[in-house]
């Protein structure tokens, strides 16, 4: 049930939770589904994390920030 409703297969929620793929959705979804947070449940995997999220996309900001200046010299 969790699946269809993050339009997900079972099969990636079985290997979010048993540390075989990853995927913030399904983690997220996980939680949720728990009522917990998701550092709770996923104490061990820092991707999960926000202060990982929030640093992952700062670096994807700054590098298209970069590619734009790189682009503009050209």
């Amino acid at each position: 049930m969790l699946a269809q409703v993050i339009s997900r297969s079972p099969s990636l929620l079985s290997k979010v939770a048993a540390r075989k793929a990853r995927s913030l959705l399904a983690a997220q979804a996980i939680a949720t589904a728990l009522d917990l947070s998701v550092e709770e449940v996923f104490p061990d995997v820092p991707a999960y994390h926000p202060s990982a999220t929030a640093a992952a996309e700062s670096k994807a900001a700054r590098q298209a920030e970069l590619q734009a200046k790189f682009n503009s010299c050209g």
